[in-house]
């Protein structure tokens, strides 16, 4: 039934596929129900628990199904995935009237309206934008040689986001996810620089902010970067929070400037360890040392999105 919505090999990439290939018709006689609930429901699979910008996704698809299908403002959510609980939680529980857990259902449960909610990357949010966002990029050579001294602010928060290693999609087996292997000595060497008192730090007022946003709630993960006057973080997800920063907010990402070339990769002994939306990540090596390379699905190549 999928296919008829999905392109070719896209299914694959999607949680919700499971779910709708265990759906079975059972007569009455097999039918067995012990608890009813009468509110109409949304059946959510999130793509990641603790990864903020596929959570924003998730929460998108499930106000598009209220709307579309006309439920109360306000509907019921079932987590239909087996993810842990996380802060991200107490935005679902601002937005939707009530969240439950399917994997802590011990019964039979029914539901009088249920909705499945769309899958993932097939929605408006990302099928639908066709407009280009302009976003001023400059190096950080570039922006020394054009700042200039504007506020007049007695203390500049620099926060630092930070990406904390984490038990993610169960496409990745069980295994914890290793993310930017020298943040920490990143994090000190900024946290060093502060401290040392250089020309014109201590006129500035520069307080450094460890950005742990795993361990605070998401309303002070959301309050840290509104009172933030500089960002720092890691190319990707991590930084899909800067849409609560103030327009005047500097943003640092941190991204290589350099890159590798397909043909100096080897995958002959190539294996998959992961995949995800748009792409699979496979072992492969360069110079005869082993990397991790994703590539994106074929299906997507031809996606202005996704390339």
């Amino acid at each position: 039934m999928l296919n008829e919505y999905v392109q070719e090999g896209g299914i694959d990439t999607h949680t919700m596929r499971d779910l709708v290939a265990s759906i079975r018709v059972v007569g009455t006689e097999d039918f067995v129900c012990e608890e009813w609930v009468e509110e109409p429901t949304l059946l959510v699979t999130r793509f990641e628990y603790a990864n903020m910008f596929h959570t924003v996704t998730d929460w998108y698809s499930a106000y598009v199904s209220s709307r579309v299908t006309g439920l109360p403002n306000r509907p019921h959510v079932v987590f239909i995935d087996g993810h842990c609980t996380t802060q991200l939680e107490e935005t679902w529980t601002a937005l939707f009237s009530g969240i439950r857990y399917a994997k802590n259902f011990s019964k039979p449960v029914c539901f009088r309206h249920a909705v499945l909610s769309p899958l993932g990357y097939e929605t408006a949010l990302v099928k639908g934008l066709s407009e280009e966002i302009y976003c001023k990029e400059e190096s950080s050579a570039q922006h020394r040689s054009s700042e200039t001294s504007s506020s007049s602010s007695p203390l500049h928060n620099v926060l630092f986001v930070r990406r904390e290693d984490y038990l993610a999609h169960p496409r990745h087996d069980g295994k914890v996810q290793p993310l930017r292997i020298n943040e920490e000595e990143v994090f000190e060497s900024l946290h060093h620089w502060v401290a040392s008192g250089s020309t014109g730090l201590t006129k500035c007022g520069i307080n450094l902010v460890n950005g742990l946003f795993a361990h605070v709630s998401m309303k002070d993960q959301v309050r840290a970067i509104q009172d933030a006057s500089v960002i720092i973080g890691a190319h990707g997800a991590g930084l899909t929070h800067i849409v609560s920063a103030t327009p005047n907010t500097t943003i640092f990402e941190i991204k290589c400037d350099w890159e590798i070339g397909p043909a100096e990769l080897d995958f002959s002994n190539a294996a998959m360890i992961g995949k995800g939306s748009f792409g699979e990540i496979v072992k492969a090596y360069w110079r005869g040392t082993p990397v991790a390379v994703k590539r994106i699905l074929s299906s997507l190549s031809g996606d202005r999105l996704v390339m």
